[in-house]
Order: C-alpha cells, then structure tokens, then sequence
C-alpha cells in the first residue's frame, strides 16, 4: 500500500489504519493512527483506536497508556473508562479497574454494559455485597433486565444463600432461558456447580 497524497490528512491516515485494523494488520493501522495523531494530536478517538489495536492483541500496558491518553483529552466519555477498567483487570489491577467502572456508570448510568462492567469487577474481586447493591442501583436506571436476575443468582451463591440463589436462576431462567450466558459472564466456572448444574439440567429437561 502506497501513500502517494502530497499533504496527508488526519482524517485520510486514520482510514488507512482503519483498513489495516480490519486486515488485522495492528502495528500498521496503528503506523497510520500515530501519523494522524501528530497532525491532530487532541483527536481522543485516534488514541482510543490505537489502545483497541493492543487490547487485541493483549498489550494490556500498552493499551492502558493508549486509553489513558484518549481519556486525558475526552474525561467525559464512558467507553474511554469502560477499555481502561477492562484493561485493569487482565493486569489484575483490580481497585484501579473499579474506579473506572465507577466513572463509566457516573458518566452513563443509563447504558447496562457499564453496570455490568462494575458489578462483574466487583464479584470477581471479592465484593460481594457490594455487587449486590450497584445491581439494585442499576435496576433503578436501567429497570429490570433480566441478565441482572443472573448475575444476583451467582452472588447470592458466593454469599452462601443457596435456596435464594436458586430461586433465583430458576426465576431468570422462566423469564429469559436465552440469557442463561450471564451466568458464564459473571464466572465461567458457575454452570458447574452442583446446584446451578441440576436447575439447568432440569429446565432443559422441561422444554
């Protein structure tokens, strides 16, 4: 590929890494990000675009440098949070990750990826009661979706409440079956738990 325009353009440049994105070519796009980005160095979108380029391909430091410039331009867009919280948490840098999640719901309480961002965050990392809290905070925002029945299912087994916990999946299950994936979302080693593993067998049974 040959760039023969005489005065390259930031806009034309970002294309070009966009095509070489798409070929899954990442250190050539973000060859022709990093040239759109010194003729227009306060486009946070080219850095975000540079940061995605590593996350898929697992430079989760590089990737954070890269978001963290796009959100130095632009402090007010959720995305920019939501890549750096996701970031974080594959470099186990879990308070930090949290405090992103944090944001991207401060700034976007109304989109449900971003409480689920949080509310997976704060499961993993242990904080259980707290996961079940921003759950009925983001019910409040979002209303009752039914990945959230899901998610309370697994927390309410990580807190020991069994029955509650049952009840629960059996109850998102009757709602939605097609959403049963919330489940791997939240802990991937869920669906084989003794418990969660004979409510699926037997609702699939009953289909």
């Amino acid at each position: 590929m040959h760039l023969t325009i005489a005065k390259p353009e930031d806009v034309i440049l970002d294309a070009i890494g966009y095509c070489w994105e798409k070929q899954k070519q990442y250190a050539k796009a973000r060859h022709y990000y990093r040239k759109a980005s010194q003729l227009n160095p306060q486009d946070d979108q080219i850095f975000f675009k540079i940061g995605e380029t590593y996350t898929k391909e697992s430079q989760w430091e590089k990737a954070v440098k890269a978001y963290s410039v796009a959100l130095h331009i632009n402090k007010n867009n959720a995305s920019y949070c939501m890549a750096l919280g996701n970031c974080l948490m594959e470099m186990n840098a879990e308070k930090e990750a949290l405090v992103c999640y944090l944001n991207a719901v401060q700034l976007r309480p109304d989109i449900k990826s971003t409480w689920q961002s949080l509310v997976k965050a704060l499961y993993t990392s242990g904080y259980v009661d707290e996961a079940l809290s921003q759950i009925t905070i983001a019910e409040e925002h979002c209303g009752q979706k039914v990945e959230f029945q899901y998610y309370k299912a697994v927390i309410l087994l990580a807190k020991g409440k069994a029955k509650e916990a049952v009840l629960q999946l059996e109850q998102a299950l009757h709602e939605n079956p097609k959403k049963q994936n919330a489940l791997v979302f939240m802990d991937r080693e869920i669906v084989q738990h003794p418990l969660f593993a004979e409510v699926l067998v037997r609702f699939k049974k009953k289909k």
